[in-house]
């Protein structure tokens, strides 16, 4: 059943019916269990996942740099990325793969005998995201990234390609960070969708911009906030993490932001934990949505490395 409507769903949000405005992006979901427990503010992470956010943030491997993000939504569609990133005399390199799949999705017929539906066979579907980045630091306190992206979607007889580019700034000082990056920076950039009678048809690599703000309050208390422009809409997201001092190894983080359902503008609830040992951090994080009443309740696990 939740394969059927999840048939349903991608036919009319992902793209098969091209009549779409913009391309759906598999990255809205979030980059790493971290920046998903701070309410999805973006731009802050300490490691290669930075390369799914705001590139220039790699600024922060200090020699070499992995992570790796998996869950499953709707106990049907699987979800991961790595990405891998390292320090060369002339910058930060960094690798990313993401990929959202669900297998065994049913294709029906009907029978002219008796007007029933059958299921004829069976396809996955499949979208993954592969980004090439590159940072370097500009002045002391200003650094620059960019990435290119290239999208690949395939969905039955259905298959679309695409390419685009990520930019981005970060300002940071003792006490704060500004963080400031643009998806699909070209707005020129489409998905080609190659449909199995052998036409073509096409939809628009959405732009989106992000800024982002962290602020240390007090020692221990970090707070964050996020504008992001995505369709016209303007969506927000606040945030705050707690560190305690007896243990700094450990973080506490709660945020809200707001996301698009289509073209409407709904907001949730998250909350999650980090813990750092030996240069490893795991992170744990639960959302509150208000998409389904069955598969409102989210979770998500991440882990990185920095050496």
């Amino acid at each position: 059943m939740i394969k059927t409507i999840f048939t349903g769903i991608a036919l009319v949000a992902i793209g098969v019916s091209v009549s779409a405005a913009d391309y759906e992006l598999a990255s809205d979901l979030g980059a790493s269990a971290r920046s998903i427990g701070l309410g999805n503010v973006e731009g802050f992470n300490r490691s290669a996942s930075s390369v799914f956010e705001n590139p220039a943030t790699l600024q922060y491997v200090e020699s070499a740099s992995g992570s790796f993000f998996t869950t499953t939504l709707l106990n049907e569609v699987y979800y991961k990325s790595i990405a891998l990133a390292g320090r060369t005399p002339l910058g930060v390199i960094g690798v990313g793969f993401q990929e959202s799949t669900v297998f065994d999705i049913p294709k029906t017929g009907e029978s002219a005998a008796t007007n029933e539906y059958y299921v004829e066979s069976y396809f996955d579907y499949k979208d993954t995201i592969a980004k090439l980045t590159y940072q370097i630091d500009l002045l002391s306190d200003l650094s620059f990234g960019a990435s290119y992206v290239h999208y690949n979607r395939t969905m039955a007889s259905v298959k679309a390609k695409g390419g685009n580019i990520d930019v981005g700034l970060l300002y940071a000082k003792p006490n704060y960070e500004v963080s400031l990056f643009a998806r699909n920076a070209n707005p020129g950039g489409r998905a080609v969708f190659e449909l199995g009678d052998g036409s073509r048809a096409y939809e628009t690599l959405p732009t989106e911009v992000v800024a982002s703000g962290r602020y240390r309050v007090v020692d221990g208390v970090v707070g964050y906030a996020q504008l992001k422009s995505r369709n016209e809409a303007l969506l927000k997201s606040i945030a705050a993490s707690y560190t305690p001092r007896e243990f700094a190894q450990l973080d506490f983080r709660l945020g809200y932001r707001e996301y698009l359902v289509l073209n409407d503008v709904k907001g949730g609830l998250t909350a999650g934990v980090g813990l750092r040992l030996s240069g490893i951090e795991f992170d744990y994080a639960f959302e509150k949505l208000n998409d389904h009443p069955q598969y409102d309740n989210k979770s998500y696990f991440s882990i990185s490395m920095n050496f």
